[in-house]
This record gives structure tokens, C-alpha cells and sequence, in this order.
């Protein structure tokens, strides 16, 4: 039986000498970089992060009333607070979940499922004719 692999390859000498290439910075590092970054401060004329900038800034918008700015600091402070959920039904059958898309309201989607079981009953019927 004859050498298995590529003939080309050398024992000992490494296909890739430079090794893996660098990554390119991905937008979330690029944006890192950029707030970490110091600008002049309008109102104290210190150099400040920009990071810390925009935090003013949206502070700034919460106290004019803009309840999305503040909503925004306060889910960043220590996460949105997690949503107690009880389910309940009959202990010896199975609770079933179901996941909605997002472009559907429960009302629209409960809608199609209707036409979806009245399409599949009328297939039944001519199935069995």
C-alpha cells in the first residue's frame, strides 16, 4: 500500500509557517474601540470616554421626559427583570407550548391555525370520497 496524504506535503514543515490569519475587527469591536475613545465634553471642556458621553446624553433625554432613555440605562444597570410565568392545566396530560412568529398577533396566528384546520378537514373528506 502506497503513502496516504498529499505527495506535496513535507514531514516536520508546517503548511501555514505565518500562521492563522488575523480577524478582522467586527463591528461590535470596531464600536467598542470608538467609545473608548476620548472626546472634549461640551459642558465641562474635559475629555471624557464617549461611552460616558452618550450615558450623559441619554440621561439628559430621561429627564426631558424621553421614558425610552431611561428605560434603556436602567435595563443596562442589571438586566431587565425576569418575567414570572405559571403555567397550569390537567396533571395528566402534557402542557404544550407553542412559539409565535413575530409578525403575527396571537389573534392573527389563532386565525390562521383555524383556516389551516378547516383546510385540512375538508382535504379529509375528499381524501375518503
Amino acid at each position: 500500500m502506497g503513502k496516504v496524504g498529499n505527495p506535496n506535503w513535507v514531514n516536520g514543515v508546517s503548511g501555514n509557517p505565518k500562521g492563522r490569519p488575523k480577524k478582522e475587527n467586527s463591528i461590535n469591536e470596531r464600536i467598542r474601540k470608538f467609545f473608548d475613545e476620548t472626546e472634549k465634553d461640551e459642558d465641562t471642556d474635559k475629555r471624557c470616554k464617549r461611552i460616558d458621553l452618550l450615558i450623559k446624553e441619554l440621561w439628559k433625554c430621561g429627564k426631558k421626559g424621553d421614558f425610552q432613555a431611561l428605560r434603556y440605562l436602567t435595563d443596562r444597570l442589571g438586566g431587565r427583570p425576569t418575567e414570572k410565568v405559571e403555567v397550569s392545566g390537567d396533571e395528566d396530560r402534557p402542557i404544550g407550548i407553542v412559539f409565535l412568529p413575530q409578525r403575527l398577533t396571537p389573534d392573527e396566528w389563532m386565525n390562521e391555525q383555524g383556516n389551516r384546520e378547516s383546510m385540512d378537514s375538508t382535504t379529509e373528506t375528499e381524501d375518503s370520497a
